[in-house]
């Protein structure tokens, strides 16, 4: 058997090589998916609670510094954004729902302890106040 010539050689190795990183690249991207969904799922569990980014990159196992960077790579925004949209999501599906439940109530539940906080919050990414939002949705029905 004859030995390749060292072009075909460097040929050979430099697609090896590529093959390594294109393979090394799709698993670590299936690694920060994985590392995504898991934060996802302890905020969907916790996200009442006083949970934050440490708390969820111990949970987890991973640093704070690796959360926050998959966070803004992968979703386009940072943890403490993300927890805020699922707290109002999560507040939008109360008053829908539990129609009893008081604006402190609400805002006490989905995790934020100063209700008049609370307020600007979910105005500012729903368009319309807590109040506006429940008279739309009585409205609507």
């Amino acid at each position: 058997m004859r030995c390749p010539d060292r072009a075909a050689l460097e040929a050979y190795v430099r697609r090896a090589c590529l093959d390594a990183i294109e393979r090394n690249n799709r698993d670590d991207s299936r690694w920060q998916e994985d590392i995504i969904e898991r934060a996802r799922q302890y905020i969907d569990a916790c996200y009442n609670t006083e949970i934050s980014l440490e708390s969820t990159a111990e949970a987890i196992g991973v640093s704070r510094f690796y959360l926050s960077r998959l966070f803004k790579t992968q979703l386009g925004t940072n943890y403490s954004a993300y927890l805020t949209e699922r707290r109002v999501h999560m507040a939008t599906l109360l008053v829908d729902t539990q129609r009893e439940l008081t604006n402190r109530d609400i805002a006490e539940y989905v995790g934020f302890r100063d209700p008049d906080y609370f307020g600007k919050v979910f105005k500012k990414i729903v368009g319309c106040t807590i109040t506006e939002y429940r008279e739309r949705q009585r409205r609507e029905e």
